[in-house]
C-alpha cells in the first residue's frame, strides 16, 4: 500500500485541514475563485440535550458558508440526515450575527439580531459508494418557488400549441426571479450531492476529476506509487497524496489503519443488527395490520352472521303466522312493510319447502 485511504473521515479531513488544499479543492469543484476563505469549527453542541454535531469539513469561502460532509458507509437516512447538516450550516450563524438597534413608534429602542446578515449555505456530499440511482457526476437540489416545479411536471402543459407553453413559463420566470426583500436567498443555498463511483466512471473533462480519482485509487488496499504517477507535476495534488502517503503517517494514524478491519467488523455487525430490528419492525407492522384486518373480517363475519339469524326468525314468524291463516296484507300491516317485500319473503319460504 502506497497511500491510505482518502475517503477515511481521519485521513479526509488531514488533508483538508489545509487551508490551500481546501481551497484548490473548492475553486476545481465549484469553477470559482475563491478570494478569502476560512476554516471554521466543526464540532457543536446544538441543544442541552442534542449529542455534540460534527462536521467533517466547514469553511466560509466568498461570503458563503460551505460544509462537506463523506458518506462511505451505506445508510438508509442519509437524505434526511444531511438535510440536517445541511439546515445546521445556517442555524449556527446565529452565533455570529451582529444586533442591530430596532427603533419602535413610541421611540423607544430595542435589539434584535440581524437576520440580514444571514449568508447562504452551500453543502457538499462526497459519496463514496452510493449513487443514489443517479448516473450524474453530482445532483443539486436548492429551494425553489413551488411553480417551476409544477411547470416542469405538468404532462398536459407540454401538449399544447408552444405559445402557450411559452407564456406559462414565461408566468414561471416571474416568480422565480422575484427578488423582493431577499427571496433569490432560498435559491442560493443548495444541497449537493457528488458521487465518487459516477465521476470515476464518467471521466468528463473537470477540474474536480483528479480529486475523486485520487480517493478511488487510494480506497485500494494494494496501491502503487505508479498508480497516481499522472499527479507527479501536480502541486495540489502532490501534496494530497504526500499526507496520506502510508510512510508519513503518525503512530496514532497507523494504529488507526491496522485497527481498520476490527472497525469494518463493527460496523458490519452494526448495520446487519440494524436491518435485523428494521425487518422485525417490518414484521410487527406486517402482524398488526393483519390482525386488524382479521379482526375486521371477524366483526364482518359477526355482523353477517346476526343478518342471517335475524332474516331466519323473519321468515319462521311470517310462516307461523300463514299457518295462522293471516293474508300477505294483514302481515305486511303488522310488520310495517312493503306488500312486495312480505311477498319475497313468503316465495323465499316456499323455496324452501320444495
Amino acid at each position: 500500500m502506497f497511500v491510505v485511504s482518502l475517503n477515511l473521515d481521519i485521513f479526509f479531513k488531514k488533508v483538508f485541514s489545509n487551508k490551500r488544499l481546501a481551497k484548490a479543492f473548492l475553486e476545481d469543484f465549484f469553477g470559482v475563485k475563491i478570494t478569502d476563505i476560512k476554516l471554521l469549527r466543526t464540532d457543536y453542541k446544538v441543544t442541552d440535550d442534542a449529542t455534540v454535531v460534527r462536521f467533517d469539513y466547514r469553511c466560509k469561502i466568498n461570503g458563503k458558508y460551505v460544509v462537506i460532509e463523506m458518506q462511505q458507509k451505506y445508510k438508509t437516512d442519509v437524505n434526511k440526515r444531511f438535510y440536517l447538516s445541511h439546515c445546521l450550516g445556517t442555524a449556527l450563524q446565529l452565533e455570529t450575527l451582529e444586533p442591530k438597534v430596532v427603533t419602535k413608534l413610541d421611540g423607544k429602542t430595542y435589539t434584535e439580531k440581524n437576520y440580514g446578515d444571514l449568508k447562504p449555505v452551500i453543502t457538499l456530499v462526497w459519496m463514496v459508494d452510493d449513487t443514489l440511482n443517479f448516473k450524474e457526476d453530482f445532483i443539486a437540489f436548492t429551494t425553489l418557488p413551488e411553480a417551476t416545479k409544477d411547470f416542469v411536471a405538468n404532462n398536459e402543459l407540454w401538449k399544447q400549441p408552444l405559445d402557450i407553453i411559452i407564456k406559462e413559463r414565461e408566468k414561471t420566470l416571474k416568480i422565480l426571479n422575484n427578488d423582493t426583500k431577499d427571496l433569490d436567498f432560498f435559491s442560493q443555498n443548495r444541497l449537493i450531492y457528488a458521487f465518487q463511483k459516477n465521476i470515476v466512471a464518467n471521466k468528463l473533462l473537470t477540474k474536480y476529476f483528479k480529486w475523486f480519482d485520487v480517493a478511488y485509487k487510494s480506497r485500494n488496499t494494494n496501491n502503487t506509487e505508479e498508480d497516481f504517477s499522472q499527479y507527479n507535476d501536480d502541486d495540489i495534488m502532490a501534496e494530497v497524496i504526500k499526507r496520506i502517503k502510508k510512510d508519513k503517517l503518525t503512530t496514532q494514524e497507523y494504529k488507526f489503519i491496522s485497527d481498520m478491519p476490527l472497525y469494518e467488523a463493527y460496523y458490519v455487525n452494526m448495520q446487519r443488527e440494524f436491518e435485523e430490528k428494521a425487518e422485525k419492525k417490518v414484521r410487527l407492522a406486517e402482524r398488526k395490520a393483519d390482525q386488524k384486518v382479521q379482526a375486521a373480517d371477524q366483526k364482518v363475519q359477526a355482523a353477517d352472521q346476526k343478518v342471517q339469524t335475524e332474516h331466519q326468525k323473519l321468515l319462521k314468524g311470517i310462516e307461523n303466522l300463514l299457518r295462522r291463516g293471516d293474508t300477505v296484507a294483514s302481515i305486511a300491516d303488522l310488520l310495517v312493510r312493503d306488500i312486495a317485500e312480505v311477498e319475497g319473503f313468503v316465495a323465499e319460504i316456499k323455496a324452501k319447502k320444495a
